[in-house]
């Protein structure tokens, strides 16, 4: 009777050490499947911060298109301003060239 007590004592701290081992097993696939989670967040917000770059690069590009076209813009009024003095030029010359020719 000493032997089937002492044999189910055996049998119940086996029987623990197994259910040990599989509550051990169970975190263990937790823990991996967590670590693939975080993995994937990892992969997004790679993805994210290429899309982030991307964009800071086509507003970079932007910024330097408007300053080019404020450039233009610039040089336009320039070339306005020089036409209008010509205009005025010939307009003078016209008006002093009518007055020569009917005096």
């Amino acid at each position: 009777q000493v032997t089937v007590v002492h044999a189910q004592s055996c049998y119940d701290v086996l029987k623990g050490r197994v259910s040990g081992i599989e509550a051990l097993t169970l975190s263990m696939t937790n823990m991996e499947q967590g670590l693939a989670a975080v993995k994937e967040e990892q992969a997004h917000a790679r993805t994210d911060q290429q899309a982030l770059e991307a964009c800071r690069q086509h507003g970079d590009m932007l910024q330097i298109s408007m300053s080019d076209m404020s450039s233009t813009v610039e040089e336009m009024k320039g070339s306005v301003n020089m036409l209008r003095a010509g205009t005025a030029a010939l307009e003078a010359r016209n008006e002093h060239t009518r007055v020569a020719l009917s005096g």
